[in-house]
């Protein structure tokens, strides 16, 4: 009688896997050898002085389409990639053509890695002179104060503000108002928002109040 030794399922099943394990190793290593275009993004970075404001919705970001093996494709495509545009890139200008300020990007790059496009290829650019003046923090009460009688004096923390915007709008500011509170005899202190604005910007985005009330109709006495 002759034996027969037979091949047990699993060992089966180890082999086959252990063979697709080794093709597909091979397959990736082949294919990332490969050269592929692929869109990644870059960050805009303006580095403006102080006196000097971009206006419009400019762009934050753009699109690279780079060219190069898969290995630096996937190098590169989880990194930050920065295009830096500075004021002397930028004044005396209407419009700025991206690819003239990829200088960073590129020497970020592997040596194998080319910016093959761009997009927006081009860029409007519209700016504004800017400055900043202190001007005081007043409180907004609502019609709704029903106790508003009874305050002798409002403290506010801070009691100013800078204010930075448009130069030649800053002359109609002479104060900033606080969101519209409503005192109804109970806190005294509290701290509330100022408003906003899409125009200007305030050194400080709150306000803390005290009230002081007339000292015949303050309920501690």
């Amino acid at each position: 009688m002759t034996d027969h030794q037979g091949i047990s399922p699993g060992n089966t099943t180890t082999r086959m896997l252990a063979s697709l394990g080794v093709a597909l190793a091979i397959w990736l290593f082949s294919a990332f050898n490969e050269e592929y275009t692929y869109p990644i993004k870059a960050r805009i970075q303006y580095h403006l002085p102080y006196s000097v404001e971009l206006t419009d919705s400019l762009e934050k970001e753009v699109i690279l389409k780079v060219h190069g093996t898969g290995w630096s494709l996937l190098r590169i495509s989880a990194a930050q990639h920065d295009i830096d545009l500075h004021w002397d890139d930028l004044k005396g200008r209407s419009v700025v053509e991206i690819k003239d300020h990829l200088e960073h990007v590129v020497e970020s790059m592997p040596d194998n890695v080319t910016v093959e496009d761009v997009s927006p290829a081009f860029m409007p650019i519209h700016f504004v002179e800017v400055d900043s003046i202190k001007v005081p923090v007043s409180l907004r009460l609502s019609e709704e104060s029903i106790a508003i009688d009874f305050i002798d004096s409002i403290k506010i923390e801070p009691d100013s503000v800078w204010v930075k915007g448009p130069k030649n709008d800053l002359n109609r500011i002479d104060s900033w108002q606080s969101e519209t509170i409503t005192f109804n005899g109970g806190k005294l202190k509290a701290t509330v928002p100022l408003t906003e604005s899409d125009t200007f910007h305030t050194s400080a985005v709150a306000v803390n109040y005290f009230l002081m009330i007339l000292e015949e109709n303050n309920p501690n006495n």
